[in-house]
C-alpha cells in the first residue's frame, strides 16, 4: 500500500490498518453526504438507525450496539433530543429506565439516509464483480465471527482464572 504520494518508508501491510484506511475514506465521504443532505453526522445517524431498529431502546444498550462510550452516547442522545430527532420516554415497567424513540422528523431522516446510504455503498462496491462482493461479504462475516469468538473465549478464560 502506498501512502504519502507514493512514499513508502515503512511496510504497513496489516489488514487492520488497511481496513482502517478503507473505513476512514468511506466514512468521511458518507459523512459529507449525510451532513449536506440531512444535517446529521455519521455517528448521529448510527444512533438514530439503532433506535429505529429497536424502538424503546435504553441508552446503555444503545452505547453497546453502537460501539460508543456511554458518556459520548449520552451527549449525542441529548443533542438529538434537542434537535427533535429523538424523544425520551420513561419506561412503563421501570421508571428508572428511559427509553428512546424516534420522532416523526427522526424517522424521515433515517428513511432519507437509508436511500443515500444504499447509493453510497453501491458506488463504493461497484468496483467489485457480483462474485467478488459475495466473497467479500462472506470474508467479513467470518472474520467478525472469529474475532467475537476469540473475545468470548478470552473473557471466559479470564472468568475462570479468578
Amino acid at each position: 500500500m502506498e501512502l504519502n504520494g507514493g512514499a513508502r518508508d515503512v511496510a504497513i501491510d496489516y489488514v487492520t490498518f488497511r481496513l482502517d484506511v478503507l473505513t476512514a475514506i468511506a466514512k468521511n465521504d458518507a459523512s459529507l453526504v449525510y451532513e449536506r443532505e440531512c444535517s446529521v453526522s455519521l455517528k448521529d445517524l448510527r444512533v438514530l438507525r439503532f433506535v429505529a431498529l429497536e424502538p424503546g431502546l435504553v441508552q446503555g444498550r444503545l452505547a453497546t450496539l453502537c460501539y460508543l462510550e456511554k458518556t459520548s452516547t449520552s451527549k449525542m442522545v441529548t443533542a438529538l433530543v434537542k434537535r427533535g430527532l429523538l424523544r425520551r420516554k420513561i419506561g412503563s415497567e421501570d421508571a428508572r429506565q428511559v427509553r428512546l424513540h424516534l420522532t416523526a422528523h427522526g424517522q424521515r431522516v433515517v428513511d432519507r439516509c437509508e436511500v443515500l446510504g444504499r447509493e453510497i455503498e453501491g458506488k463504493m462496491m461497484s468496483v467489485l464483480s457480483e462474485q467478488e462482493r459475495r466473497v467479500f461479504e462472506h470474508c467479513v462475516e467470518r472474520i467478525t465471527a472469529g474475532l467475537l469468538l476469540q473475545r468470548e473465549s478470552a473473557a471466559s478464560g479470564a472468568d475462570t482464572q479468578d
